[in-house]
Formats: structure tokens, C-alpha cells, sequence
């Protein structure tokens, strides 16, 4: 989930070219919806997002999906307090793309995976 179309479009060509079937969301709401009705293994979501943080996605799919796993990512230098504080189940600063497909490797083994991303 992203604020930024052009980094939402990135973060989409990365993640599919590396094999996961990504399903972009812009904002918590439309997000939480799209959980409703889709099947995903992971909520990778920005802690910025129009309308709520992602701290806020990160503990509504914990409590109306348990078993998805989440990621907080953000350009803040304390990303992982922020991910830390709402329990997510990993966390990526935003500046390192290589580190977020060896991150998703370790968390989400078996292929294929579908993401809801927020970025």
C-alpha cells in the first residue's frame, strides 16, 4: 500500500518479476476490503498511507486475519520501533529492494505467494 503511484508501479514490477502475484491497495480501507474478498499470504504496507497509518492495517489484519503475515516498511530511521510496536512480522526500510526480496524469501518459503502491498 502506497501513497505514491510510481512507487506503487516499482514495487509491483519487482515483486512480480520475482514471482508473487501482487495486489495493490492505496489506502487501509481499500486494503482491509480486498482481504475480504482475496486470498494473501502477506500485508507488506507503508507506515504513511492517506487516512490512517500502517501500524493502524497492520493490527486490523491481525485481529480479522490471523494467520497473514505483515511487514511495515518506511524511509523513517526507526522503522523496525514502528514495526515493533504493532507486532508486524517484519519490517523493510523502503531504500533497499534487494532486502525486501530476501526478507520475503525467509518469511513467505513456498511459492507462489500473494501480496497485498501498500508501498
Amino acid at each position: 500500500m502506497t501513497d505514491d503511484d510510481e512507487q506503487a508501479l516499482l514495487y509491483t514490477l519487482v515483486l512480480e518479476r520475482a514471482g508473487y502475484h501482487v495486489i495493490p491497495a492505496v489506502t487501509g480501507e481499500e486494503a482491509l476490503s480486498l482481504l475480504a474478498r482475496c486470498r494473501c499470504d502477506l500485508v507488506l504496507t507503508d507506515y504513511y498511507l492517506p487516512g490512517c497509518t500502517g501500524q493502524h492495517v497492520i493490527r486490523s489484519v491481525q485481529q480479522q486475519y490471523p494467520p497473514i503475515k505483515t511487514m511495515l516498511m518506511s524511509t523513517c530511521y526507526d522503522v523496525c520501533e514502528l514495526a515493533n510496536a504493532c507486532h508486524a512480522d517484519g519490517w523493510y526500510p523502503k531504500t533497499d529492494l534487494p532486502l525486501l526480496l530476501a526478507t520475503l524469501s525467509h518469511m513467505l518459503p513456498h511459492m507462489p505467494q500473494s501480496l497485498l502491498t501498500q508501498a
